[in-house]
């Protein structure tokens, strides 16, 4: 279970381990060039003559009540997939529906209907290894750790609520497997060092933990945007082309794909997943 939990982090940032560049990479969409609008799409429907896919943008959310995951469930029980890609690490599932949602989100949520149904499960996230290599040959791997464990840090106040004793129990499970995860120890492997760091890059207004979450928005366009939104750009704009070839190659095997991703992938992805499985 601690070795599920620690892959939660780097799996976040995985990224593809293609070698090469895609055909169908040029149609995905960059951020700096895409605007949501009243017509953006959040979930779409692609079908060819072998298969199809049900692409669903989900908000990163652990209420159940919340209506998104009654859609959820509507759209896979009319769907009727034969495979299920959901977004992250596989953190597993709880003992029922409420309790999945409640500690794995969205995500969680797929694994759970997928396992009721006896559908397999497919991860839509690459190794780690190959985006850490990628975001190190953009940044120096100060900047590149810095940007993933206080992101992290970010994630674990914001979304899980612990507080900075707890974060830095988590960091620190963290910092001791970053070799094996990863391929290459980190630049920064203290806490002290963390703090050190981040005070350097943004100054004594903020404390290591306490980062906000526009700071990793995937941003490039503004000139105030930190390092850090152009660090997660980069970071989204290459697994992107992962999704988009794992996608398409299970359409093209003749399934039926339900996949639930964070929903700006969608709108993104959407002319390439098109161009890919040949519509």
């Amino acid at each position: 279970m601690k070795t599920r939990k620690l892959i939660l982090f780097f799996s976040l940032f995985a990224n593809l381990a293609f070698g090469q560049q895609q055909d169908f990479e040029k149609y995905i969409i960059k951020h700096k060039d895409w605007k949501k609008t009243e017509n953006t799409q959040w979930e779409i429907h692609l079908k060819n003559n072998k298969g199809s896919l049900l692409y669903y943008g989900a908000e990163h959310l652990d209420d159940p009540a919340h209506a998104q995951f009654k859609a959820i469930k509507q759209r896979w029980d009319r769907f009727k997939p034969t495979v299920a890609f959901f977004e992250g690490p596989d953190r597993g599932i709880a003992a029922n529906d409420t309790l999945t949602i409640q500690k794995f989100g969205e995500s969680g949520y797929v694994r759970f209907l997928a396992k009721q149904a006896g559908v397999k499960t497919v991860g839509l996230e690459p190794s780690p290894v190959a985006l850490y290599a990628y975001l190190c040959s953009k940044y120096p791997q100060q900047q590149v750790d810095l940007y993933l464990l206080s992101k992290e840090a970010t994630r674990l106040r914001t979304r899980k609520e612990l507080n900075k004793e707890q974060i830095t129990v988590e960091l620190n499970k963290i910092i001791a497997v970053s070799t094996k995860m990863l391929g290459k120890e980190l630049a920064i492997q203290t806490i002290d060092q963390l703090a050190e760091v981040f005070k350097q890059q943004f100054g004594n207004t903020l404390a290591w933990w306490e980062a906000p979450s526009s700071w990793f928005d995937p941003r490039d366009t503004d000139e105030n945007t930190s390092f850090t939104n152009k660090l997660a750009t980069l970071s989204t704009e290459y697994r992107n082309i992962y999704m988009v070839g794992i996608l398409a190659e299970y359409v093209n095997k003749g399934e039926k794909v339900f996949a639930v991703i964070g929903r700006n992938h969608v709108p993104l992805q959407e002319p390439a997943l098109k161009y890919a499985i040949g519509l």
